[in-house]
């Protein structure tokens, strides 16, 4: 019996809403006009004005609001309005008479012009209840469309730039690949077994809108050791952890950094350099940091050159899946280049 009632309070909840506004309408009216202190024959007069203002409220809110006034057709609005205002007010009259003063001459309560005034008004106040009801239910209803568009327009774009990375690193890594076995070198079988793990990892586990912390530092180990495959003593690495692993975190999002540094701090250096990895958590607040060296010959790590996609896509993807959620600085120096990221 309980579970019918909460479920018959739910479906009807919307309805239920109406007619106890109506009702409480009903008992103020009468409240209002009430004389001689016979409450019963008030109520039994006013629920004439009651009805008809329901009909209008009603008209208005989901037939001339919607289709005029929204539409900005004022004019059509203005004279549909007074219309049905002036038929609203002969349909009162009449019906008052009627039914409530048979004994009286029908056609001189009609031509009083006073009563025809009050009853005109009294469609005001319900009037403009329906108006500002209806124009605060299209205003929400807006919000709800546009932020409708606006999330599926963010999915969409979250869609694409995930799709970005997969390739982009592909493309990296088989050039890589390639390099090895031009050279002939024996960690060419490794280089792909760590292939092979990777992409074990783009293909599932990326799936997911968040993997834990560890795996994503698994990923970025892997992606280290294949590196140091292809740059051997020219790539001097360091990577530090302290912390917690166990936070959650979206994938593909620390390794670009790292590929930034090496492409630009050691590959474009026929010395080498070096990179240098700090990750730590506290609190559940996660702060990556990266630096590399540079030569007077490296650009601008920050400038957007041809075909670099890796860290505008982070950064964007960060400005979409943590906002106000993350800080993001970036230090060039002739010297030295240093990102550091903070997700809290």
């Amino acid at each position: 019996m309980i579970k019918w009632w909460k479920r018959f309070l739910r479906d009807f909840q919307i309805p239920l809403l109406h007619i106890l506004f109506w009702i409480m309408y009903l008992l103020l009216l009468t409240n209002i006009i009430q004389r001689d202190g016979d409450f019963f024959q008030a109520a039994k007069q006013t629920l004439l004005f009651t009805t008809l203002h329901a009909a209008t409220a009603y008209l208005h809110y989901y037939l001339l609001i919607p289709r005029l006034l929204l539409q900005q057709r004022y004019g059509y609005y203005f004279l549909v309005t007074l219309l049905f205002w002036f038929l609203g007010t002969i349909i009162l009259n009449l019906s008052f008479q009627l039914l409530y003063y048979q004994d009286s001459k029908i056609l001189l309560y009609l031509q009083t012009a006073h009563s025809l005034l009050y009853d005109a008004l009294s469609f005001v106040d319900i009037l403009m209840i329906a108006i500002v009801l209806r124009i605060i239910n299209y205003r929400q209803e807006q919000q709800r469309i546009q932020h409708q568009l606006n999330q599926e327009r963010l999915t969409s774009e979250l869609k694409f730039l995930k799709s970005q990375i997969n390739p982009h690193f592909l493309f990296n890594t088989l050039n890589s690949l390639y390099a090895l076995t031009l050279q002939k070198s024996d960690n060419a079988p490794d280089m792909v077994l760590k292939l092979s793990t990777m992409l074990r990892y783009i293909l599932y586990d990326c799936q997911t809108d968040s993997v834990t912390l560890s795996a994503e530092v698994t990923y970025l180990q892997d992606y280290i050791e294949l590196e140091k495959m292809r740059f051997g003593d020219r790539l001097q690495i360091m990577f530090e952890q302290s912390g917690d692993l166990s936070p959650k975190i979206v994938p593909m999002l620390l390794q670009p950094f790292v590929e930034n540094a090496i492409k630009h701090g050691v590959a474009r250096n026929i010395r080498g350099g070096w990179v240098h990895i700090l990750l730590s958590t506290k609190n559940e607040v996660i702060t990556f940091e990266v630096r590399n060296n540079l030569t007077e010959t490296t650009p601008s790590l920050v400038s957007k050159q041809p075909g670099g996609i890796g860290i505008q896509n982070v950064i964007r993807r960060l400005e979409l899946l943590y906002p106000h959620q993350h800080e993001l600085t970036i230090q060039d120096t002739p010297e030295e280049f240093q990102v550091k990221l903070t997700l809290f």
